[in-house]
Formats: structure tokens, C-alpha cells, sequence
């Protein structure tokens, strides 16, 4: 691949410079349902930290290319592959085109990640990199039941109120743990954890606001928080206490697919302008 010029443009929205990089350049890219999708061509980094943020994908069987964000991505195990965690090649083919060195403005990326986003739906929602494991639990399946006596549950549930169900073994129980935001404040209490029994896998923390003894719960995607084991906190690398006050709270029996989508929505909205990349989409493992 020939050296190109280095990409610049920060604007309003767009604060930080793109430049094209080699790596991963010819990694094979599967889609969702395991089907090759293309070849990475090139990489877009931060010109300033040198942090991956998108893969530019040359669609198999096409002359067009799409940039998939990083965190959208994941090693195939044991493979010196790419997978997508949602996208199908169908997908793949309503993404905003995109010229290889073209420079990147605000607008176009706005519209890259919201076609990126309507991708995570129905049985693919929780593949969003927001519910990833990455920082918080290792085990693919942190969470463990005694199959006596389970009953079918509904897709989220909390875990202190279902006593056949417990953190597995070797994963730490953050109930209980403070929240420090990414100002380094303590913002709360983790009360409890919502986890999908059929996956058994947390989804969300539920946060109790730091003072607040009788306020609403919090909930905050998984792939938000980060273990600090030492210390036995939780941090929230992105997130600061304003952006926690934002999100909206949880009241049992009235949380389902709608609240949780306004949860994301919520987050992207504040992880937009000079903390754009802050977002999970931008995070890889």
C-alpha cells in the first residue's frame, strides 16, 4: 500500500486528526454470522495518541470501502482474523461509502456511527461494544445458577433478587464497591447487577448516587466500567458525574428495550464534540 498524506480537519466536532496507518492491512474480516466480508486496507489512528480508531474494510466482491469502528471489531480467537460484532455483508452495504485518505469531517462521522449503531438490534442488540466484558468480568459467563428449582425468567433481571443465581467463581462481586468517575470523585455505591439469565451475563451496575440514599438507581453499561481490584473500586473512565446524573434511572418492572435505548442515546449524546472517541465504539480489547 503506497504512503499517504497524512489526513487533517479537526473542526468543531472533529478535534482530533486522522492519518492513514498500515496496520492490520490485509487481515481477513468475517461478518456476523461468520461470512467473509472483505480485507482490512488500511487503519485510521489519532494523529495525536496513535490510537486505532477505525478500520477501513475493502468489501469482497466490490470496489467500495466502509469504516467500521474499532470497537465494533474483535480478534477471532486463535485466528489472525477480524470479526464484526453486528454487521452482516447486507449491512456492510448501507454504510456511508468511504474514499480511501478522504478527510474526515463531523457530519460524516455523525452519520458513520448512527448507520453503524441501527445495526445493533433484536438478537444482536447486546453485542454493543457498551454491554463488552472487556474491563469489568473476564469469564464469558460471570454469572452462575443452581438449575434446581429455576424458574424461566424475564431478560433482565436483578441479581440480588434471584437466589439461585450468584457471581461464578473467581470473578469478583462488585456489589457494594464505590464508583469513581473519570474526575476521580466518588459518585456512589454499586447497589446491585442487571444480567440476562439466558446469556448469564451483566449488563448493567446499578449505581446508588453518592448522598442520595432514597434516589432512583442508576443503570450503567458494563463496558463502561473498569475493576480496580487493588482497591476494590469501580471506575468509570469516561463518565463524569454530570454524565451519570444524566442518564436515566431505573425503576423495576419498567426497564426494558426502550429505556435501555435511551440509556445509549443518552451516552452518546454526551460523549459527542471534543470527547467523541470516548465512546465504547472506540475502545478495543
Amino acid at each position: 500500500m503506497a504512503t499517504a498524506a497524512r489526513i487533517y480537519g479537526p473542526g468543531p466536532d472533529e478535534p482530533f486528526a486522522l492519518r492513514p496507518v498500515p496496520d492490520l492491512a490485509g487481515t481477513e474480516v468475517f461478518d456476523v454470522e461468520g461470512k467473509h466480508a472483505g480485507t482490512v486496507y488500511g487503519s485510521l489512528v489519532d494523529a495525536a495518541s496513535g490510537l486505532i480508531r477505525y478500520i477501513d474494510l475493502a468489501l469482497a466482491d466490490s470496489n467500495h470501502h466502509v469504516l467500521v469502528p474499532i470497537g465494533h471489531t474483535r480478534l477471532r480467537p486463535d485466528h489472525d482474523e477480524l470479526e464484526l460484532r453486528a454487521a452482516t455483508i447486507r449491512d456492510l452495504q448501507q454504510i456511508p461509502t468511504y474514499e480511501p485518505h478522504q478527510p474526515l469531517d463531523g457530519e460524516y462521522q455523525r452519520r458513520l456511527l448512527a448507520a453503524h449503531g441501527r445495526l445493533f438490534h433484536g438478537e444482536r442488540y447486546y453485542a454493543h461494544p457498551a454491554y463488552d466484558h472487556g474491563g469489568l468480568y473476564a469469564g464469558e459467563h460471570p454469572i452462575v445458577h443452581d438449575d434446581a428449582g429455576a424458574e424461566p425468567l424475564s431478560p433482565l433481571r436483578r441479581l440480588s433478587e434471584i437466589e439461585e443465581y450468584d457471581v461464578a467463581g473467581g470473578e469478583p462481586d462488585i456489589r457494594g464497591w464505590p464508583l469513581v468517575d473519570t474526575n476521580g470523585r466518588r459518585a456512589g455505591t454499586i447497589e446491585d447487577l442487571l444480567f440476562d439469565p439466558d446469556e448469564k451475563k451483566v449488563r448493567y451496575a446499578l449505581l446508588r448516587p453518592q448522598g442520595q440514599p432514597t434516589a432512583p438507581l442508576t443503570p450503567i453499561p458494563v463496558g463502561l466500567l473498569e475493576i480496580a481490584g487493588d482497591t476494590q473500586e469501580v471506575h468509570t473512565p469516561t463518565l463524569s458525574r454530570d454524565d451519570l446524573q444524566a442518564l436515566p434511572p431505573y425503576y423495576p418492572g419498567h426497564f426494558n428495550r426502550p429505556e435501555e435505548d435511551l440509556v445509549l442515546q443518552t451516552i452518546a449524546t454526551r460523549l459527542a464534540g471534543p470527547r467523541h472517541y470516548d465512546r465504547p465504539d472506540f475502545k478495543s480489547y
